[in-house]
């Protein structure tokens, strides 16, 4: 007797609650996520050699997807531009954290620096709160334009 296709493994369902596929592969926030359904049947898998007669249709599909994202990851990751545009994300914080630091220690930790720059009065010097906090908000919209620009 055929076993029952389950599709809900590769159907396009939350990966948490609801919100998207269960595997994606972000080039943006260069990321692989798996739905927590997913990670659970591939942690059963992992740490032993096993034959196809002991995997059930489920473990091959979440298998699958797990591949099929890595895959998605390596052609990234392997490219000269793939390199270049995911090392965009440790540029900027390295590009920011000078700026940051500098202005926690003069008014402390706060979210989000796009209401402070628009909250905050007086001369915006890199001196000043108002300063940093604007070259922080300037950073991170010259890298995200860039991004932006060279993905497209």
């Amino acid at each position: 007797m055929a076993q029952e296709l389950d599709l809900t493994l590769l159907e396009t369902a939350a990966l948490d609650e609801g919100s998207g596929p269960r595997g994606r592969y972000s080039t943006f926030e260069f990321t692989l996520r798996l739905s927590p359904e997913i990670h659970a049947r591939i942690a059963r898998l992992e740490g032993t050699i096993r034959s196809s007669a002991d995997l059930d249709f489920e473990d091959v599909q979440a298998f699958s997807t797990y591949l099929h994202e890595t895959v998605h990851w390596w052609q990234h990751v392997g490219s000269t531009f793939g390199l270049i545009f995911s090392l965009t994300y440790p540029a900027e914080t390295h590009a920011n954290y000078g700026h940051l630091k500098r202005l926690g220690d003069l008014i402390g930790h706060k979210k989000s620096i796009r209401r402070l720059v628009e909250q905050l009065e007086g001369p915006r010097s890199p001196e000043t709160p108002a300063g940093l906090a604007n070259i922080i908000l300037n950073n991170q919209f010259d890298f995200e334009a860039y991004r932006r620009l060279v993905f497209s």
